[in-house]
This record gives structure tokens, sequence and C-alpha cells, in this order.
């Protein structure tokens, strides 16, 4: 049987990391100097299965996970 990363990951035998989250990527609004809510994006990110993130500012990133 061949397998897939999908099928590898799905078998946990792969983790899912996100690559440079910063809380500028995540804006509201069509205001380009706003910034977005990055917590809710890691929580939701880590709801959905994301085993870890590359982020600007960890802190940020480890707070979210922890208050999950």
């Amino acid at each position: 049987m061949r397998r897939t990363l999908s099928a590898l990951g799905v078998a946990g035998a792969l983790l899912a990391a996100a690559w440079w989250c910063r809380p500028v990527d995540f804006r509201i609004g069509a205001d380009p100097n706003a910034r977005g809510d990055i917590t809710s994006e890691y929580e939701l990110f880590f709801d959905l299965g994301l085993d870890g993130a590359f982020a600007d500012q960890p802190d940020t990133a480890v707070a979210a996970r922890a208050g999950r």
C-alpha cells in the first residue's frame, strides 16, 4: 500500500506546522494598517490539528496554544 503525505499525517506519523505566522498577515477589514487577531488565528489553527508554528512573536503562539 502506498502512503501519501496526508495519509501519514492522519496516521500521526507526521507533524504539521505553519510557517511564519505574523499579526500583520491576519488583518481585519480593509485598513492596511490594522492588525488582526493573531491569538484567535492561532487558536483556530491549533483546534484544527496544527502541531506547531514558526512565529515572529513566539510568546503569543505559546500563550494561544496553552489557552486551548
